[in-house]
Formats: C-alpha cells, structure tokens, sequence
C-alpha cells in the first residue's frame, strides 16, 4: 500500500476529529448528544493514532472495527439536531476513507504483497 493512501486517510481522519472537536466544545449540547460526539471523537482519535503510530499489516482489523463505528455513529448523528447533522457528513467521510485503506490493506496482504 502507498504511503500516499494512508496520509490522505490521515488528513481526512483529522479533518474529521477537529470538526467533531468543535461540535463537542457548544455547551448547549444535551447529555446524550454530548456523549454521542465525545465518543466520535473518541474513535477518531484512536484511529488517528493507529494510522500514525502502528504497523498499518497489523492494524487492518482496528481499522476496519473504526470505520464501523464511525459508520453506526454517523446514522445515529443524522438523526440527531442540525448542530451534529453538519459533521455527520464529515464524520461519514472519513469512515468511507478508513473502510476503503482496511480493504486495500487486506487486499494486498491477501495477495502477498504486504
């Protein structure tokens, strides 16, 4: 896998986690609301750092369990208030972006390339 794939998952990942971060700081969030951006941004983080500090070979199947979350997460913020429906799409986007480098990842060591 280029390393190119993995800095653009990074950078979306970031982008992701600082719009969550945002959202996270109103204070007129409800305690669930609350709790479900704390944990989005939570997850972003973890997945942040398993991009940067680990082994992508080893790291295909929390990436995979990360972009799941987010995937459950971004349907429970769409059906949330506007406040968080504006970085569902955002939030989205980056579980799209880990899900397609855990396929690309899985794929290559399927092949024996990694």
């Amino acid at each position: 896998m280029a390393n190119t794939e993995r800095m653009n998952t990074l950078q979306i990942v970031r982008v992701a986690r600082q719009a969550v971060d945002k959202v996270r700081k109103l204070p007129d969030l409800t305690p669930a609301q609350q709790n479900l951006v704390d944990s989005a941004y939570s997850t972003l983080v973890d997945i942040e750092d398993t991009l940067v500090l680990e082994d992508i070979k080893s790291s295909v199947k929390a990436l995979e369990d990360g972009a799941d979350e987010l995937g459950e997460l971004t349907n429970r913020m769409k059906k949330s208030i506007d406040k968080i429906k504006k970085i569902a799409g955002t939030v989205d986007k980056a579980a799209t972006a880990v899900g397609a480098l855990a396929n690309v990842v899985s794929t290559a060591m399927s092949a024996g390339i990694l």
